[in-house]
Parts: C-alpha cells; structure tokens; sequence
C-alpha cells in the first residue's frame, strides 16, 4: 500500500513539474509580446514620434536585446546620423540616440538657419528661457538728433544653449551659465539680424505668445527703423 501511495505522489509530483515546465516553455516559445517598428521609413536625424511606429505581436522568444521592445523607450529619441530604419524594421538601440552635439540642427525647419546670440553683446535674461521659445528683437538706434527704437524682427525660435566653451548646456542642466542662445531665422533674415548688431542696441523680450506663434521669423518691414538701415546700405 505504501509503495502505490509513493508512487501515486511520485506521479503527480511529475505531472506538476511536467505542466510547470510545459507552461515555461509555451510562455518563452509560442506567448506573444508587443513590439514596435518603423511605420515608414524613418531618415537620419528624424525625431521619433509615436505615429512613426507601428505596434506588432511577436513571439517572446524573437525578443533580442539589441532593439527596443517599449514604445516610451523609443518616443522623442532621434535617428543617428549616417543611419536610416526602414519601414517595417525593429528599433535598433544602435540606431537612436538622444543626446548629440548637434541635436539643435535637427530643430531646425526648411529655409532655417542657425543664428547664435551672444548674451554679452545684447540685452537678454537667459534665466527665464527654454528650448521652443518664440524670442522678439527690438533694436533702438541712437544718433544726433533723435532715438528710434522698434521692433525688429519676431518669433525667433530658440533651439538651443551653450557655455561659453561653446559646448552644448542639457535639458537637464540647470547650473551652467549661458553664454550663446541659438535660434531658428529664415535665412534670408541672417543679414538684417547682421546689420542690427552694428547699428544699435539690442534687447530680446519675450511675449505672451511665445508658445503659440509658430509662423516662423517675421520681419517689421514697415517700422521707422529701417529708414536708418537703408541710409547705412546706400
């Protein structure tokens, strides 16, 4: 009797081990798992955003460690240079990064430039500025027999911060001084901007639609300020 009851045991300890191990390797082997690919194909220096990922199930087993499998670990990153994901690929960790010296570039939008303000030269309170901000240029033009100050030219979209090493300030970082604020100018703007440098004093203010205002750089064409611009170009 006691030998059926060890072997009974015996049995049922097998069969749980047995349906334990089955469940693993069913889980590991035939258990689906979201992943993510490229909706279309993505060029270099593109940001990642979610529509630009297309969710897929795949067996756990095909999940590799060298491309990402979560949808927040890919959102907001960019495309290495020198490299492009094709449509339908996986998210390779080597292709994306987020963290790159010329990460401000990318911000920039068709006919735009980089333009770097220098904060010692022009009347500016970098403390209150973030990265996105719409800045306005006001120039004042003194001379014998009157001051004209206006403004110049707005939404100038600033799209990054530097030391005065010339080295790019993080998100993340809230200590170092700022020495250069880069903006985004339609290129055709880059010698009036030039010209205001020299002729007056500059000051940078910030409106209350600083967020809202994405049309790009608009000049003040019909401001009395450029009865002394032209005067100097003639």
């Amino acid at each position: 009797m006691r030998r059926i009851i060890v072997i009974v045991i015996s049995a049922i300890v097998s069969i749980c081990i047995l349906c334990i191990g089955a469940y693993f390797i069913y889980d590991r082997i035939f258990s689906l798992t979201s992943v993510y690919v490229a909706s279309h194909n993505l060029s270099q220096r593109s940001l990642i955003k979610e529509d630009d990922l297309l969710e897929i199930k795949i067996p756990k087993l095909y999940v590799r460690e060298d491309f990402y499998d979560n949808k927040d670990d890919i959102v907001g990153k960019y495309v290495k240079l020198s490299y492009s994901i094709p449509k339908g690929s996986y998210i390779y960790k080597s292709a994306i990064e987020d963290d790159f010296v010329d990460i401000a570039y990318s911000l920039l939008n068709k006919d735009e430039v980089s333009y770097d303000i220098y904060c010692n030269e022009v009347k500016i309170n970098p403390g209150s500025l973030a990265k996105n901000m719409n800045l306005d240029i006001y120039l004042t033009i003194k001379n014998k027999e009157e001051v004209v100050s206006d403004l110049l030219i707005s939404n100038l979209r600033i799209i990054g911060f530097y030391d005065i090493e010339g080295n790019l300030i993080k998100d993340y970082d809230k200590g170092t001084r700022v020495h250069i604020v880069e903006v985004a100018v339609n290129k055709d703007d880059v010698p009036l901007l030039n010209k205001a440098m020299v002729l007056g004093d500059i000051r940078v203010v910030v409106t209350s639609d600083t967020y809202y205002n994405n049309s790009g750089t608009l000049v003040n064409e019909n401001s009395k300020l450029f009865t002394y611009i032209n005067e100097k170009d003639d």
